[in-house]
This record gives structure tokens, C-alpha cells and sequence, in this order.
């Protein structure tokens, strides 16, 4: 990577959070916006059970002292607007601290713990702000109102979240929504973003776009049956045929070593996209990568752009 490309991209990431930025993108409100609100809901504490809400249209929960601790089974830690979505509903913070064994493999988690940290329902738009989430299957799984048809147009915001030593999927968008994932670090994921219904659904929607930008990501081997060597992870991205495209933008991906996936790059554009391949990572990237998207084996590059990261947040 070029010094002044390098610069560029390690400013953004601070510069995101200390400038006044627009939720434009999809029509979202501001997080200030958000908690600006008449109709404001705060939970605070420490919880040891799954917290489970309605949605109201235009409602914010307030979340910036509440966090859960603890993995129930398949029942998710957060979920807002199960089977009771509204419009515009905003999450604020949100701290999800698991107790997932790090020695169990990939299907041990999948099989008892197959629930999401947040699991985010809703119609025309919803968002999270500043998600905090560390040791669970999957982190922020957005869904559509129970039998909206393929082709939906609800969109979600993911905005200033960080995650750690998540088992499958940091976003799981598997109903196909169109969304913005912002300003994101995740430190440790199998895979990043899933857009893969799951067998029988049926949805298809083409005319999805994800944007992502300044996101942070790094693949670090987990326990899995599915390596040799017992330990691995699958990739940044698990797209379906049936999905639409990505825009990404001003990103790092770090990978440890060779993912377990094919490492193809859903279609879309892409634009100042680094993927970082680590020490232990052996011969070049399995896939044809995109234009916009380069690779190097300098880890500088990602320990300075996460450290601009955690000093903005």
C-alpha cells in the first residue's frame, strides 16, 4: 500500500468518529438524533437472562448502561421487534459479554448456542449504535417483518459496533436487507458478513446493496472441525446467488491464515480495500480479487489503523 493511501486510510477511521458525520445513507437519523428522541426507552444493568422487547415506531432504546452476560441456548441476549416490528426503531449501546468455552469447535457452538448477541426486526429501517459484543455464534443479525415478500426493502444501520471472538457470522444479513455497516471493528470472526438465506426460505432479493466503510476486520482461526489442524475460520464473506451486491470502501480485512471458503468477493465495487494477510498465511489470497482491492503482508498496516480506532472510540 502506497504511504499517502495509507495515511488517507488511517485518518479516516478517526476522522469518522470525531466529525459530525450524516446518517444520510438510507434515510437513518444521527445517533444524537436518536437520543434526542421524546420516545426514549433506558434499560440499564446487568442481566443474566435474554432481554427481549416490542418495537414502537420511532422509538430509541437507550442501552449505554445495560449489559447481558451469558449465552441462553438458542435464545438470543438482545432482541428487539420479534414478530412486533415498528418503524425506525433505534438501539443505542448495548453490551453483550458471552460465556462461550473457547475450547469448543465450531459445530460444538453452532449446535448449543445457535442464537444472535442482537437480533434487530423491523419495517422501512432500523439501527444500532456502538454494539459491543464479544463470544457468541453470531452478532448482529437484522430481519425483516415475518412474511414480507422476497425483494424487501428494509433496510438496516450498523454504526460504531465492536465485536470479539464471534463463532460464525459478525453480521448475519441472511434475510437479504440493504443496509450500511460503518465505522466497525470486529477483532476476531469466522466470517464477516453473511447474506445467505438459509435452506428452504426462499428468499431471493438481487436488488440488495450493502455499504460498507472504514470497517475493520480481522479472520482468526477458531477451534473447527473443518481444518486440518482443527483450528481455522472461513472467510470475510458468505454470499448467495440470490443476494445482490456490495459497495465497500476505505476497509482493512486481516487474515491470519488461508480461510476455509473460497474467498470470493460478492459483486460490487470496490474502493481503497486492503486485505492484510498475516504470518502464518501461505502462498496468495485463494480468490481473484476485485479492482480497488490490493493486498499486503505488512501488519503495521492493520495495528495502526486499530489503534486509531479504539483512541477515536
Amino acid at each position: 500500500m502506497r504511504p499517502r493511501m495509507l495515511a488517507a486510510l488511517v485518518a479516516a477511521f478517526v476522522l469518522v468518529e470525531l466529525a459530525a458525520v450524516p446518517a444520510a445513507a438510507g434515510g437513518f437519523i444521527t445517533r444524537r438524533q436518536a437520543l434526542d428522541r421524546p420516545n426514549i426507552r433506558t434499560i440499564s444493568g446487568v442481566h443474566e437472562a435474554p432481554l427481549d422487547r416490542c418495537a414502537n415506531d420511532d422509538r430509541t432504546f437507550d442501552l449505554r448502561r445495560f449489559e447481558s452476560v451469558g449465552n441462553f441456548d438458542s435464545d438470543n441476549n438482545l432482541s428487539f421487534g420479534n414478530d412486533c416490528a415498528a418503524k425506525h426503531t433505534v438501539v443505542v449501546g448495548g453490551t453483550v459479554t458471552g460465556t462461550i468455552s473457547h475450547s469448543l469447535t465450531w459445530d460444538e457452538v453452532k449446535t448449543r448456542y445457535d442464537a444472535d448477541a442482537l437480533r434487530f426486526e423491523g419495517e422501512d429501517w432500523l439501527a444500532s449504535f456502538d454494539l459491543s459484543v464479544e463470544n457468541v455464534e453470531d452478532g448482529f443479525a437484522p430481519r425483516v417483518t415475518e412474511g414480507t415478500q422476497d425483494g424487501n426493502d428494509v433496510r438496516f444501520l450498523l454504526e460504531g459496533a465492536y465485536m470479539d471472538w464471534i463463532r460464525d457470522d459478525a453480521i448475519e444479513d441472511d434475510e437479504l436487507m440493504s443496509g450500511v455497516i460503518r465505522d466497525v471493528l470486529v477483532d476476531r470472526t469466522h466470517y464477516f458478513l453473511s447474506a445467505r438465506p438459509s435452506s428452504g426460505s426462499g428468499y431471493t432479493n438481487p436488488g440488495m446493496v450493502v455499504e460498507i466503510s472504514d470497517v475493520l476486520v480481522r479472520c482468526r482461526p477458531m477451534r473447527t472441525d473443518d481444518a486440518d489442524d482443527g483450528r481455522g475460520f472461513a472467510g470475510i464473506f458468505k454470499w448467495d446467488e440470490s443476494a445482490g451486491e456490495v459497495i465497500v470502501s476505505d476497509s482493512i480485512f486481516f487474515l491470519d491464515e488461508q480461510p476455509i471458503s473460497d474467498g470470493t468477493f460478492p459483486p460490487g465495487s470496490y474502493s481503497n480495500v486492503t486485505i492484510v494477510l498475516g504470518p502464518d498465511f501461505e502462498g496468495r489470497y485463494p480468490s481473484r480479487l476485485p479492482n480497488g482491492v490490493d493486498v499486503t503482508r505488512r501488519v503495521s498496516v492493520w495495528g495502526r489503523a486499530r489503534r486509531a480506532w479504539l483512541e477515536a472510540h
